[in-house]
């Protein structure tokens, strides 16, 4: 049978904040990557095997593998032969560096064969199907979520089998996302760290901290969007929306409900300044008019236009939807199984931490429009 598309369109997406989705590898750097200073500030620049062994020779190929096992900078070791050649000749891309902080290694985005960094369709349709899952339970009273076994199991996942069917089955098989490409040497470093509610530590907490490379704000690209007809019945799922017009709405209406209790979770943690030191407060500041500022955007959304958060650094609230926090029994339940050690951090909110730059800025912010 052959599957009608009841609505599609061309999506524009806009970056609000830098987006990160993982390639799942890590850089090292000198050998995967070197620091260089170029036009308007300091990159890194990701090494293109071919184009160093071009450059080295491969007689030098054993003084280049001595290199790597010493962990000494690639860059010393193209001075020594060709010192002429500057760092960009051989390498992949360059990144921009926003952060005077380091860290030893890179976690790299994801690109596609010809080097684009790119957001799948499958990160902008997990994002959506989260949309939706937390709108159906913000029809639930707190009771009856309390009373699904499974979410007191912490198996939220049957929740979605039940609402939308297995992997096979499931209805967002009649929603079709493609991927954003994005042009080439957009990418940025980013130095992340963390808020952290800690007992007599600072807020800001380095102890996790990490580089990452992402796509910058601003940038933007386009992907197109389906909905489906059931060919069964010639009608879309119950559990999708009837046109994107109105999953539009709904991925706002959400979003704009976890930015505003974002807010107020943060404003009434740290209501008593007394406790907090100063620079505490101008962390918690700042981190709040980013998410205010993404905030008023989403308010002034038009009707073909949405803000949602996607990729790396999102957190438990955005990721799962936080429909949980409305059980009746949240604090008994879903922290204990979501949160390692939880027994060490009871007398804290849940989730008591954000993922940040060091500018105090969110990630994973996009504003879609057709």
């Amino acid at each position: 049978m052959i599957c009608k598309a009841m609505d599609k369109k061309q999506i524009r997406i806009e970056l609000l904040t830098p987006v990160h989705i993982g390639s799942g590898q890590f850089l090292q750097q000198q050998t995967d990557y070197v620091e260089y200073v170029g036009e308007g500030g300091r990159y890194f620049g990701v090494i293109d095997d071919h184009k160093l062994l071009h450059i080295l020779g491969e007689d030098r190929i054993d003084l280049w593998v001595q290199s790597v096992e010493r962990d000494e900078d690639t860059t010393e070791l193209v001075k020594r032969f060709a010192p002429s050649v500057a760092v960009p000749k051989y390498c992949k891309r360059s990144i921009f560096i926003c952060s005077d902080e380091r860290t030893n290694t890179l976690k790299e985005c994801l690109h596609d064969g010809m080097g684009r960094p790119y957001i799948p369709g499958s990160s902008i349709k997990g994002a959506i199907r989260t949309a939706i899952l937390s709108l159906i339970m913000q029809k639930k009273t707190p009771e009856e979520i309390s009373n699904m076994n499974m979410v007191a199991d912490g198996k939220c996942a049957q929740i979605e089998k039940e609402q939308f069917g297995d992997i096979q089955q499931s209805d967002f098989r009649f929603l079709q996302v493609g991927d954003a490409y994005f042009e080439r040497e957009c990418e940025v470093a980013l130095y992340m760290c963390n808020l952290n509610i800690r007992e007599r530590e600072s807020l800001f907490d380095k102890s996790k901290a990490q580089m990452i490379e992402a796509i910058a704000a601003d940038c933007e690209s386009n992907f197109s969007l389906k909905l489906i007809e059931n060919p069964k019945d010639n009608k879309m799922p119950k559990s999708l929306p009837k046109s994107i017009k109105e999953l539009f709405a709904l991925i706002n209406s959400h979003t704009k409900n976890l930015l505003e209790s974002e807010i107020d979770i943060w404003e009434s943690e740290m209501q008593d300044e007394a406790q907090w030191t100063d620079k505490d407060i101008d962390w918690k500041n700042a981190y709040l008019e980013y998410v205010s500022e993404i905030l008023q955007t989403a308010k002034e959304c038009k009707e073909n236009e949405c803000v949602m958060r996607i990729g790396h650094t999102s957190g438990w609230r955005f990721i799962t939807g936080a429909w949980t926090e409305r059980m009746d029994d949240f604090d008994d339940h879903i922290p204990r199984k979501a949160r390692p050690h939880n027994e060490n951090y009871e007398d804290f909110i849940f989730p008591k931490s954000r993922r940040i730059d060091d500018s105090g800025g969110p990630l994973g912010f996009v504003k879609l429009s057709f």
